[in-house]
């Protein structure tokens, strides 16, 4: 018996070994920055809130006409019902059938927080802005480190989170859902031609759907602008033009959101879920380990497939047209009519946050406090010491 049962315990040896040599899942590296990512945003918004830029931006003089009250107050109510609707479907329902939340119920949650990317490619300077009539108490833009555009308290970038945040969860949504059926029906209609000419034609899907969404249904609502758009653009020199470039760098979102949902394994994780079963933990921690590592996966798309490119259409901003600088509440307070700032225009600096401005009289004018740096003549005798 001592000899049959040797090999044995030289076999749960041998196992023993390699459980303990195995890697740490992959949803631990994620989850980890996802938290990152998550006390990023709590600083950012609790320094916010807590200081002087917590202040709602009013519509100036240009008076709001009714049509554009009534289609942004609906859109911003269809945006609660949407979400509603989604809720249900993803969370609700699922959560009835199995007693579980689903993959994608932890992303109706990391969609909402990609909300907090949205005024990023303004990072470089402002070449969309908000109207500033949607309820809004400015944004959180000066709480970011190094924010270049021009603000001041009640004059700044608006961020209507009661439209936006449900838009986000909604549009991501819908949008995720259609792309994932979208390259199931182009792989089958195709077979021979592989997955990636399956993903090209959801990614040119993904960009008309952001065409008819922004351009036909959302733009011409007045809920926001591209004053400073760059390169080709629909019903440009009027207030609802709108830049090609975002849609297809938008179409690079979703697809980047439709390959993390679609590759997943046979119990339905993503990628950045794998491994959760290896985890020695309680549900509710692995759920929270889940959604960490989604939010994670979510915003590294958003900013690697849009606002890591998008900076330099901030940077590069065109002559605002007068059909949007002509009107107060599209231009948040920040230039304009009665602030004593042009507008951005090619032949002008940027408006910087602390800087110096251009008067409509094309004077340079500083801020309260400031002067202009004294100009040091070149030293044509000495040498420099490096000491």
């Amino acid at each position: 018996m001592s000899v049959g049962t040797a090999p044995v315990r030289e076999r749960s040896r041998v196992v023993a070994s390699s459980d303990t040599a195995r890697p740490r899942p992959a949803v631990i590296y994620w989850a980890g920055a996802g938290a990152v990512i998550v006390a990023f945003m709590a600083y950012v918004i609790i320094r916010w809130v807590t200081g002087p830029y917590f202040h709602s931006v009013g519509t100036g003089p240009s008076p709001v006409p009714d049509w554009m009250k009534v289609t942004i107050t609906s859109a911003t109510v269809l945006g609660f019902v949407a979400v509603g609707f989604c809720v249900y479907f993803v969370i609700v329902r699922p959560w009835r059938r199995e007693r579980r939340v689903t993959t994608d119920g932890l992303l109706i949650i990391a969609y909402g927080l990609m909300n907090f990317q949205d005024p990023f490619s303004n990072y470089g300077g402002y070449w969309f802005l908000y109207n500033s009539w949607s309820p809004n108490m400015g944004s959180w833009t000066k709480a970011l480190p190094g924010w270049m555009g021009f603000a001041q308290p009640g004059h700044m970038m608006v961020e209507p989170v009661l439209w936006t945040m449900p838009a986000y969860i909604y549009f991501m949504v819908i949008g995720v859902a259609a792309g994932c059926w979208l390259v199931r029906k182009f792989r089958a209609r195709w077979p021979h031609r592989g997955v990636g000419f399956a993903f090209l034609l959801t990614y040119l899907t993904m960009v008309f759907f952001d065409f008819i969404v922004e351009n036909l249904l959302w733009g011409p609502t007045g809920l926001y602008t591209y004053p400073g758009l760059t390169g080709p653009a629909f019903f440009k020199g009027f207030f609802q033009q709108w830049p090609i470039c975002e849609g297809i760098f938008t179409g690079f979102i979703c697809i980047g959101l439709v390959a993390l949902r679609y590759f997943t394994d046979d119990r339905g994780l993503t990628f950045v879920e794998r491994g959760i079963d290896r985890v020695s933990a309680k549900p509710w921690q692995k759920l929270g380990l889940r959604l960490l590592a989604l939010i994670a996966g979510t915003q590294i798309i958003f900013f690697f497939s849009y606002n890591a490119w998008a900076w330099y259409w901030g940077a590069h901003t065109k002559n605002w047209p007068a059909a949007i600088t002509k009107y107060s509440y599209f231009t948040d307070g920040i230039c304009g009519g009665n602030t004593g700032r042009l507008c951005p225009q090619d032949n002008l600096p940027i408006i910087r946050g602390g800087s110096g401005w251009i008067a409509p009289n094309g004077r340079l004018v500083l801020p309260a406090g400031t002067t202009v740096g004294r100009n040091v003549p070149f030293d044509t005798t000495t040498k420099p010491s490096p000491f």
